[in-house]
């Protein structure tokens, strides 16, 4: 949604994918959302992954810049963190890496699960320990936290910050203790959800669509970058 979104407007940011494999993701989840459904989770086979190369232009920015993204399975970054090296191109991608943007489930934690606060503060963890050096390593890069599906959990967008502390303690002391360079947001989709009865029991899909938070993450991070 962050591509289709950056690749429409004409301010602040502007996104162009080069080359067609580029359009694929943002292809895929536009498509199942205008048929009322969520898009598919990536799978773990490496084969599948989705890899967007784009040129980025900036605002007060004259010459654009290339950009990469991938969009990993937290599966796959489970199992790397768990049993390192099981998928060869997670690690060397974190290491050079200069920022990254970590999804948190904002509906799991306000229902109480702690599977995310443990997979963050494990992602966290392996992060730091890649790459520690003074002021070049994770520590120091930025890392935009985007709590989604915040649109089934209004407070999460009156303060993400907040939102997370009381909601995922040892996530946040990790933040607060190791890394010098982080911002909490809040993002969602769908403006409203029901469930729907299906032979492998209940299916969520989106009512409507409507973009909230999407921009303003990605839009710190180039900040960040770039200053």
């Amino acid at each position: 949604m962050l591509i289709d979104v950056l690749s429409r407007q004409r301010e602040r940011l502007q996104l162009l994918a080069r080359g067609a494999f580029s359009i694929n993701l943002q292809q895929t989840a536009v498509g199942a959302l205008s048929r009322g459904e969520f898009p598919e989770q990536t799978p773990c086979d490496p084969d599948c992954w989705n890899w967007v190369h784009c040129q980025v232009q900036a605002q007060g920015h004259k010459t654009p810049w290339e950009l990469i993204v991938p969009d990993l399975p937290g599966e796959a970054i489970l199992e790397e963190l768990d049993h390192p090296h099981t998928y060869a191109a997670i690690h060397p991608l974190l290491a050079k890496a200069v920022g990254a943007m970590v999804f948190v489930d904002a509906l799991k934690l306000q229902d109480g699960s702690l599977d995310e606060d443990y997979f963050t503060m494990k992602l966290l963890s392996s992060l730091a320990e890649i790459d520690d050096r003074p002021k070049r390593g994770w520590t120091w890069r930025p890392i935009a936290f985007v709590l989604t599906k915040a649109d089934e959990c209004e407070d999460c967008f009156d303060d993400p910050a907040a939102f997370a502390q009381s909601h995922a303690p040892g996530f946040w002391r990790q933040c607060c203790e190791r890394f010098k360079n982080y911002r909490f947001f809040a993002s969602g989709v769908a403006g409203a959800c029901a469930y729907r009865i299906t032979r492998n029991g209940r299916l969520r899909q989106p009512l409507r669509i409507e973009p909230r938070g999407i921009v303003e993450p990605f839009e710190w991070l180039v900040q960040q970058v770039k200053a």
